[in-house]
């Protein structure tokens, strides 16, 4: 499996990843592409030595985090 989808560009930090990773899998209907999306996102974490339990329980605050980001 290549990590070559757009939005999980190799300069894109790794816990962004997981975190688009995680909302792309809340946001799936089918469980082939919610399965797809959970694996994505345990392999990045894997990779990069990410707790991505911790990571889901702070989903929020991650995506909170990149809106207020954008605005200068």
């Amino acid at each position: 499996m290549s990590d070559d989808n757009k939005y999980l560009g190799k300069n894109t930090p790794a816990i962004r990843r997981v975190v688009n990773c995680l909302n792309a899998e809340k946001r799936a209907l089918h469980g082939e592409f919610k399965h797809y999306w959970k694996n994505t996102a345990q392999k990045i974490a894997k990779t990069n030595d990410i707790d991505i339990k911790r990571v889901k329980s702070n989903l929020e605050l991650y995506n909170a985090e990149t809106e207020s980001s954008s605005y200068h």
